[in-house]
């Protein structure tokens, strides 16, 4: 099975009311979806960790830095020999 197509999407959603902790306030919400395409199937995750590592040291940006740096582009290629496209949204 070869991976043909790898999409990242960072986004962000507002939330309905803030969310307020002893680490501040926060008007919304990052996640990372993840698409990735075989030959004739596809599947999606999602990773929805804090926007900043302020509580702990998972963040979004990083999530997605080690998505797009070491998974998508490296392993898979490196691996499967994949023809391969990054959407950086």
């Amino acid at each position: 099975m070869f991976v043909n197509e790898v999409n990242l999407y960072h986004v962000r959603m507002p939330l309905l009311e803030p969310w307020v902790t002893a680490y501040g306030s926060q008007d919304n919400i990052e996640s990372l979806f993840v698409n990735i395409k075989f030959n004739e199937v596809g599947g999606w995750d999602e990773c929805a960790p804090a926007t900043l590592p302020l509580y702990n040291t998972e963040y979004t940006k990083g999530a997605f830095a080690v998505a797009y740096d070491v998974f998508a582009t490296k392993k898979i290629c490196k691996h499967q020999s994949a023809l391969m496209r990054v959407s950086l949204l």
